[in-house]
């Protein structure tokens, strides 16, 4: 069995494909991926901004993401055999999301039960980068963009479910946890 590569410094690789790599490089290279990402979406959005003003370009980054997870959610959810039956069971997906949690590493979980999960945020980088560098994106992001978004995500899997946000930025003074939600069956 040939050894896995830790990173790509040896000799060019013809038949190179992913399973060549360890896990660790491979996890190392999935951020990388999800950085990438993330900068591709500010900066296109950036660029919208200045092509047709903040306002509209507020509306079409929603629509953007809002078209996205229709396809990339069920994506991730069939990729990793999750039977999506419950809130527990998307947020397992959420997990996996490149434009979700996997980017902020510090989060926790209440399980209340399986169709009632409390997420919490202790630290966001995006918000921090906002915080730092685009104030002015924090309400429209935090209060419109995701709250739409994290309620459209889970309802493409479970459409009897909903996200409700219990405490989002700004914050005072860059500290203190980013945001909590609930992911919860509609009664």
């Amino acid at each position: 069995m040939t050894e896995l590569m830790n990173d790509y410094s040896g000799p060019l690789k013809g038949d190179f494909s992913l399973n060549d790599l360890s896990q660790e490089f491979l996890a190392k290279l999935a951020r990388e991926w999800q950085y990438e990402f993330l900068k591709f979406e500010e900066m296109m959005i950036g660029m919208v901004k200045d092509k047709i003003g903040k306002e509209e370009a507020d509306k079409f980054e929603l629509a953007l993401w809002q078209k996205f997870c229709k396809v990339n959610v069920p994506r991730i959810a069939r990729l990793a055999n999750v039977d999506m039956k419950t809130s527990y069971d998307f947020v397992k997906v959420a997990q996996l999301l490149p434009e979700g949690l996997m980017m902020q590493p510090i989060t926790s979980y209440e399980v209340i039960n399986p169709d009632h999960v409390k997420l919490t945020v202790h630290k966001c980088l995006i918000l921090e980068w906002m915080e730092k560098n685009a104030p002015d994106r924090i309400m429209p992001m935090c209060h419109q963009v995701e709250v739409a978004l994290f309620t459209d995500y889970i309802k493409v899997l479970l459409p009897d479910h909903t996200c409700k946000p219990i405490m989002l930025p700004p914050r005072k003074g860059r500290c203190g946890d980013a945001c909590v939600w609930e992911y919860v069956k509609e009664s």
